[in-house]
């Protein structure tokens, strides 16, 4: 199994998405720079979001029945 690298808060990051790893809210860097705690809990511990992030965004936005 594959082990997914966690970010921490105060870290610094590049260009790109990390995901909460407590409540999975995603944190959108458009440059380098530190990394803040979660906006939505808090959380101070972060990971990529996995490769097919495109799908899941069109998901999203079908809704369900």
């Amino acid at each position: 199994a594959r082990r997914a690298t966690l970010y921490q808060a105060g870290q610094v990051t590049g260009p790109g998405t990390l995901v909460c790893d407590r409540c999975g809210a995603e944190t959108h860097f458009t440059r380098t720079g530190r990394i803040p705690p979660c906006a939505e809990c808090g959380g101070l511990e972060f990971r990529r979001p996995a490769p097919r992030d495109d799908s899941d965004s069109s998901r999203q936005q079908g809704g369900e029945n």
